[in-house]
């Protein structure tokens, strides 16, 4: 295979943003140069690091040394991308830690409503997102018990802004991330939607720029992680159509990396593999989305089986990205030997990165099916066939919700347990 002509030329005119693109490419083309030299059924042979990962993330579960001291506002993040690696890998959390992390996220429950970043501090949405998918992980009903809801819904009803905007905490900044975390969280907890949603897809869709994607605010610049929260915020209120659809995904399909095969989150950025998740995602969300125009526009098909017509469905994930390219990137540049995910070659491991590149790898690794809007139970998964797994059936990962990224069953049990 002919690597080179993948690069990103730069035109004979060397600018900063060309010159930190090739140091990556460079960092890059000798392990896909040496994937790429292997006999085919050794690349297939390429493997999931399961045992180093789960030996990262679960050394974390036993305290953090004093250099995270910086990050004490992120507490129940720091659970949810343990806990959700951990399940990604289909691994057991102990009940001892899962006390803990009970006891821990209810010192960030605040009075107010909603979760803090830490003991004391004041409720955020992100965090209160984290804390809610975390206790949904745990799955005991003294973790479901732990939400007070009312205050909750109380704390959500003061982050809405009249515009459809919501602030991220009181007096904080506003952006699209307070919009998902809020409805996802409400949606989930089936909370009155009443007082939540005015305006809200109409302040979305204004965020969809001329480029396609969504910013985190109108009139600002497209991204990757705020595209998924705005596409996913519409999906939640069954209000996607009030985006323009087609642009968004001429945007998405421009952000897989010709050369390394990953995402980068803006135009002329850097492939990073969190955007695994936050663009691998928004490519079976929006064509789920858009699955029912497909199918108006395309013509009939003779009856056939429900096992035939599975086998006969497009090879690849969606038709806007290429997902065995992007588990490429994944399982050959993205690996820390001693376990944990990253950025990139020549960056060190992180929970962040760990937990957004292996819920990358999970969707890139199944098939999804919508039935209607809504998100709760309208999505569906199943794995991708066996030639679309690289390394095999052996490196397969539990399946993730493309709106809410938790375990679907995590998800059916919680929703048990709250009907009754």
């Amino acid at each position: 295979m002919d690597l080179e002509r993948w690069l990103q030329p730069d035109d004979d005119f060397a600018t900063d943003t060309s010159e930190l693109q090739a140091e990556v490419e460079d960092s890059v083309f000798p392990l896909l140069e040496a994937f790429a030299t292997l006999p085919q059924d050794q690349k297939y042979g390429i493997q999931l690091l399961r045992e180093p990962h789960v030996r990262f993330l679960e050394a974390r579960l036993d305290g953090l040394s004093r250099h995270f001291v910086s990050l004490d506002a992120s507490k129940p993040w720091f659970i949810y991308w343990i806990f959700h690696a951990l399940d990604l890998l289909d691994v057991p959390i102990p009940a001892a830690v899962q006390q803990r992390a009970i006891e821990t996220l209810r010192q960030c429950q605040s009075p107010l409503g909603g979760f803090g970043g830490g003991p004391g501090q004041m409720p955020h949405t992100a965090t209160t997102y984290a804390a809610v998918n975390a206790l949904v992980i745990i799955g005991t009903p003294e973790a479901y018990a732990l939400i007070d809801q009312p205050r909750l819904l109380g704390f959500l009803q003061s982050m809405k802004q009249p515009s459809g905007a919501y602030r991220v905490h009181d007096g904080g900044e506003i952006d699209v991330r307070g919009v998902y975390c809020a409805l996802a969280v409400a949606k989930l907890l089936d909370l009155p939607l009443d007082e939540l949603t005015e305006n809200v897809a109409d302040w979305v869709a204004a965020c969809q720029t001329y480029e396609g994607g969504i910013a985190s605010a109108p009139h600002l610049e497209a991204h990757g992680g705020y595209t998924f929260c705005g596409l996913a915020a519409l999906e939640l209120l069954g209000a996607a159509d009030k985006l323009d659809l087609p642009a968004l995904a001429d945007w998405l399909v421009q952000r897989q990396m010709a050369f390394s095969g990953g995402f980068c989150g803006r135009t002329n950025k850097l492939v990073d593999a969190c955007y695994a998740w936050w663009q691998g995602a928004t490519a079976p969300l929006l064509a789920g989305i858009l699955a029912p125009r497909a199918a108006a526009a395309a013509p009939p098909k003779p009856p056939a089986s429900t096992e035939a017509a599975d086998e006969d469905e497009d090879e690849d994930a969606s038709p806007f990205v290429s997902a065995l390219d992007l588990q490429i990137y994944l399982l050959v540049c993205c690996q820390s030997p001693q376990g944990g995910m990253i950025d990139k070659p020549g960056k060190t491991p992180d929970f962040y990165h760990t937990c957004y590149a292996l819920s990358g790898l999970s969707a890139a690794q199944h098939r999804y099916r919508r039935t209607g809007p809504g998100a709760t139970t309208t999505w569906s998964a199943r794995p991708a066939p066996a030639s679309q797994i690289l390394g095999g059936p052996g490196n397969l990962l539990q399946p993730t919700h493309p709106v809410f990224n938790l375990r679907f069953d995590r998800i059916a049990h919680f929703l048990t347990y709250a009907a009754c």
